[in-house]
């Protein structure tokens, strides 16, 4: 190498010594060149620090990613135990892509508001005919002179009740 040369590079490698980045860059190309080369000792500190810190951030999203997808298979577990396995088939393999969503809560919703309602047979089907008359239930006048209140409360339950038994 020529002697005009050699200063140059002398200068070149000054600015490179004086930049962390440029620093760690070319003692690592130097290291693949010369493999039995020993780096400085402050290099050699922070490329163990950066090999440290590029554990702990794949354990940590190891550890985020085995969290986030233990969250999902409960909430699938929720959703197969209410609405069965088919029609989570249904919801991942039809709702959450074509709406492009990973959660199942939403996909869920949106598979109950786009199912027809199971059909129920109606124990009383007069009653629900159109032009049916509701008929006041009778209210036992005795009881109503003795307590009003109690008697009103308990025509309102009976009458609950009697709804409750026609819904299911």
């Amino acid at each position: 190498m020529a002697d005009e040369n050699r200063e140059e590079v002398f200068k070149l490698l000054d600015k490179i010594a004086k930049d962390p980045v440029a620093k760690k860059d070319f003692l690592r190309a130097a290291r693949k060149v010369e493999p039995e080369w020993q780096a400085p000792v402050d290099v050699a500190v922070d490329e163990l620090r950066d090999e440290i810190r590029a554990e702990r951030e794949a354990d940590r999203l190891a550890r985020e990613t085995e969290r986030s997808n233990a969250a999902l298979e409960a909430k699938r577990r929720g959703i197969v135990e209410r609405y069965g396995e088919d029609a989570v088939k249904i919801i991942e393999d039809d709702i959450m892509k074509r709406h492009g969503t990973a959660d199942y809560d939403l996909a869920a919703r949106i598979y109950a508001a786009e199912q027809p309602p199971p059909d129920r047979e109606r124990r009383d089907q007069d009653a629900s005919r159109h032009g049916a008359i509701w008929r006041m239930p009778e209210i036992d006048l005795k009881a109503y002179n003795d307590n009003p209140k109690l008697a009103a409360r308990d025509a309102a339950y009976k009458l609950i009740d009697e709804f409750r038994k026609a819904r299911t």
